[in-house]
């Protein structure tokens, strides 16, 4: 049977993060579907039964445009409550991030300048005068700088972007869901979240760096999990 809730997201990292966190932490509290934009495969794959829905296409729409547009027919194919959209900031114009926009049935959690950002905060916060940091020409951090300084992490020195790295049998990762690490991420997160609310009102966008709102999302998956707990009970 199908969950009633669903992830879309893009990007191996985000797919194998997702697939372990639902698998370990929330099972069946979410179904997961991933869209490749950097293949060109711009379809959600249900990673359950790599089956793909629907079958066509946008060549033309932007990221963030078509994981809108794929969020909504997601919905309305399977019938899902809600779906969870996880994005980056990319190349996405800010044009478009400003027209994102949560619904009673897709809400976005959004990272600039990656998802590895969110890794970040299972150590440390990010401190933005860090020498390695790097901006790009319109003034926001560079995302292979992001994951430099990343890489001097003891936990984190032989991560590559991509599933295969948090897959390396020759380090093992599953502390990334233990309830204790999770928390402290949540927790500077949350920090940072409200230190940039309090001077900021949009943080979909791309001069936001660097922020994530993953841990809505984790606290999104909890607060669904104690409901399904409390119904079976």
């Amino acid at each position: 049977m199908i969950a009633t809730y669903a992830i879309l997201c893009e990007g191996e990292t985000e797919e194998y993060y997702f697939s372990k966190l639902l698998g370990e932490k929330f099972h069946k509290i979410a179904h997961l579907f991933k869209v490749d934009f950097k293949t060109g495969k711009q379809q959600p794959i249900d990673l359950d039964t790599h089956s793909i829905y629907p079958r066509k296409t946008f060549p033309n729409a932007t990221d963030i445009k078509s994981l809108q547009t794929f969020g909504e027919e997601l919905i309305s194919f399977f019938g899902f409550k809600k779906v969870f959209v996880v994005f980056d900031r990319d190349d996405n114009a800010e044009v478009h991030l400003q027209q994102v926009i949560d619904t009673d049935q897709m809400v976005f959690f959004y990272s600039n300048a990656c998802f590895e950002y969110w890794f970040h905060l299972y150590e440390e916060h990010l401190n933005t005068e860090h020498p390695l940091l790097e901006k790009k020409e319109d003034g926001v951090f560079c995302q292979q700088s992001v994951i430099k300084v990343l890489k001097t992490y003891p936990r984190f020195n032989t991560f590559k972007k991509g599933k295969q790295s948090l897959h390396n049998r020759s380090r093992n990762f599953s502390w990334l869901y233990e309830e204790q690490q999770l928390n402290q991420a949540i927790s500077r997160a949350t920090e940072r979240f409200e230190e940039y609310k309090a001077t900021n009102s949009t943080v979909i966008s791309r001069y936001s760096d660097p922020i994530t709102t993953i841990h809505h999302l984790i606290e999104a998956l909890e607060t669904l999990e104690q409901q399904q707990e409390t119904i079976t009970l």
